[in-house]
């Protein structure tokens, strides 16, 4: 079993990805849910995090060489 989901950039492109695998058998269907659930939230939280820390100038732009 393999669970995934994406990281979004602002505009709600995938930019990268987080995963989780497992044996099917071990894994009822409200772990997976639960599995899905988690792994929405922390990619939610990176993007924030990701582009709060861009626009907070952390990272200079691509463009400014």
């Amino acid at each position: 079993m393999y669970i995934a989901v994406p990281i979004l950039n602002p505009q709600g492109l995938p930019i990268a990805a987080l995963s989780v695998s497992g044996a099917e058998a071990r894994m009822r269907a409200e772990g997976r849910a639960e599995a899905a659930n988690a792994l929405r939230h922390a990619a939610a939280r990176i993007a924030e995090q990701l582009f709060a820390a861009r626009s907070m100038q952390y990272w200079p732009d691509a463009s400014s060489g």
